[in-house]
């Protein structure tokens, strides 16, 4: 796991961020920290990126997948964090629940979800000829 964490700034481009545990996530944000993720795959962890706090990151032109629970996490305190997502390749879940940054951007991206990744909630309100699976 990357952790940026107090007042850091850390700018990843063309890394492989892989291989955490399924309680993780592959790049965590908290406090005041920044962070840039350019190029970058992120695959195989608990989650891809999470924020929390006041903290600010970017993520463009990224591809995550295989990541346990959803690529994204925003924290219970993340109501003055930021993210910007561009430009992204998402396969699987994008975001882990409803909460959200508080301020978020997301442009030209590319998500492909299926049912197997979605949670029982959201399965359980789609009819049955709106499912992926039927």
């Amino acid at each position: 796991t990357v952790i940026v964490m107090d007042s850091s700034w850390c700018l990843m481009q063309q890394s492989q961020i892989e291989d955490t545990d399924s309680a993780h996530p592959g790049v965590r944000l908290m406090e005041n920290a920044r962070a840039g993720l350019e190029n970058c795959t992120v695959q195989r962890n608990g989650y891809g990126v999470a924020v929390d706090n006041n903290a600010k990151v970017f993520v463009r032109g990224c591809t995550l997948f295989d990541n346990d629970h959803a690529a994204f996490y925003a924290g219970y305190e993340a109501a003055n964090a930021e993210m910007e997502v561009k430009q992204c390749t998402v396969y699987g879940r994008v975001w882990h629940t409803n909460d959200r940054p508080g301020k978020l951007s997301e442009c030209d991206n590319r998500f492909t979800v299926s049912s197997m990744t979605m949670s029982i909630p959201e399965l359980a309100t789609q009819q049955p000829a709106e499912r992926e699976d039927s």
